[in-house]
């Protein structure tokens, strides 16, 4: 049997389900304790006031905790005063099953992010340094026909290089604008593209007849 949890300070409070409530406690007071709770929120409160209560809502069986984990979110999620950085229940204990997941997908579909749940989600991303694989990730999800190199890529402008490992890094480096460039030189690595007919209502730097190519650092060397 497992339970529904609540961690609360004062009129605040934290939503949460686990097989194990003194385990899954216990690692909540370490990871505050030692400033590195994922929850950012919930840390910053607790550095500012430190009396957090830790009690069991409800006891749930264990394979219907994430559901009614997510009733709770649903009902809760939009009050500013919960603590909760994601409206989605998830499960950290073990592994999700295919008949979970479907469960979830269903219960999700038709339903939209309010304005506030858009802002807590965005806040809750604040401040975090993405890894070179997490960025590629994020651009698949987005982009699945997109051609992204979590490896060293040289990009080779007339003299000028550049190391680029997504699409995200080209696009800061040169404009949005330049998204079709680096699709035309993903499709072509290896391969001198001579630039032709390029807009100049653009942001990106680029102009006709101007060189550009995709090498790999190990293409580069051999060069």
């Amino acid at each position: 049997m497992g339970c529904i949890y609540a961690i609360t300070c004062s009129d605040r409070y934290y939503i949460g389900s686990t097989k194990n409530f003194h385990k899954r406690m216990a690692e909540h007071k370490s990871d505050l304790q030692r400033g590195r709770h994922k929850n950012t929120y919930m840390q910053r409160v607790y550095d500012k006031y430190g009396c957090f209560e830790y009690k069991i809502l409800e006891s749930v069986e264990e394979d219907k905790l994430i559901e009614r984990e997510q009733v709770l979110l649903d009902r809760h999620f939009d009050d500013p005063k919960c603590m909760n950085r994601s409206p989605h229940a998830h499960r950290a204990y073990n592994p999700w099953t295919e008949e979970s997941r479907k469960k979830l997908s269903e219960t999700c579909k038709g339903r939209k992010h309010t304005a506030e749940t858009k802002k807590k989600m965005s806040d809750a991303k604040k401040g975090k340094n993405l890894t070179r694989d997490h960025i590629a990730n994020l651009i698949k999800a987005r982009h699945k026909n997109a051609k992204v190199y979590t490896s060293d890529v040289i990009f080779k402008w007339n003299d000028s290089t550049y190391e680029i490992a997504s699409l995200a890094e080209f696009l800061e480096l040169f404009g949005k604008s330049s998204r079709c460039i680096f699709r035309r030189l993903a499709a072509n690595k290896n391969t001198v593209i001579t630039l032709s007919r390029v807009r100049e209502d653009t942001d990106h730097p680029f102009k006709n007849g101007d060189k550009l190519c995709f090498l790999t650092s190990s293409d580069t060397t051999q060069a």
